[in-house]
């Protein structure tokens, strides 16, 4: 979950109310209708439709249509846990439950980071590291990138194999790009930056004077970041281990 465990350097504090990720009181009418044992109106296939993971999203997220809930809870249920994308198969009533169990996870973490963080390089650099890193844990590649590496290890002298090691080195450069992020100046003012392979490269396009002051706008530029450190190709030996694993449990990968 994204920020729930981030340490925060909150200097002050919004006096609006944090808004809910979630139209919570559109769940509620559907959990009730459900409840008795009658089907929601549901003209935009909220809760009928879940694209796979990696795959085309437009029906829950299509231009100039209200949005149940935004693409961050979206993108948690794909990419966080499998057994949520299962779950969704169980029906209405569980779909609305987990709609609304997702959005009060973003709902507590978005409560704690209301404020303005301290908008310091060091500050700031310190807290985008680590949210960079929480979004590369919940990405699709990287969750089966760790899960391979966690049953394939029990296999006597794997770890110390080729494939082992080179899905061991994979997921630390992965790591260290994303605990790279960090603020410095340039010449057009200060800029965020983070690693790819490796190699250190501008987030062009991010506003480092938007990061202090929103906590949507973190999270957005964070997913951003990973969803580039993730794109980045896979040396051969782990892209083949990877593939193995996919063919043994059926899973899907995601778009690279």
């Amino acid at each position: 979950m994204p920020h729930l465990l981030l340490a925060l350097n909150i200097v002050a504090s919004a006096s609006a109310a944090v808004p809910h990720r979630c139209d919570v009181s559109w769940l509620k009418q559907a959990q009730a209708i459900v409840s008795r044992g009658g089907i929601p109106s549901d003209p935009n296939h909220y809760l009928t439709t879940m694209p796979i993971p990696g795959g085309e999203r437009t029906q829950l997220e299509g231009e100039g249509r209200p949005k149940v809930c935004d693409a961050a809870v979206w993108r948690y249920l794909f990419e966080s846990e499998a057994g949520l994308a299962l779950g969704w198969r169980d029906g209405l009533g569980n779909q609305v439950k987990i709609l609304l169990s997702v959005d009060a996870l973003y709902h507590d973490a978005d409560s704690q980071d209301v404020g303005v963080v301290d908008e310091s390089s060091e500050a700031l650099s310190k807290y985008m590291s680590g949210l960079v890193l929480s979004e590369l844990e919940l990405t699709w590649d990287y969750g089966q990138l760790r899960d391979l590496y966690d049953e394939d290890k029990a296999s006597e002298g794997w770890a110390e194999s080729p494939a082992g090691l080179a899905v061991a080195a994979t997921m630390k450069i992965l790591r260290a790009d994303a605990e790279s992020t960090r603020i410095a100046d340039g010449q057009n003012g200060r800029m965020l930056w983070y690693g790819v392979g490796g190699q250190m490269v501008p987030a062009d396009g991010i506003v480092v004077g938007k990061l202090s002051k929103s906590y949507s706008y973190r999270d957005w530029a964070a997913g951003t970041i990973a969803k580039n450190i993730i794109s980045n190709p896979f040396d051969a030996l782990t892209q083949v281990a990877l593939d193995d694993y996919r063919r043994r449990h059926d899973a899907f990968p995601a778009s690279r």
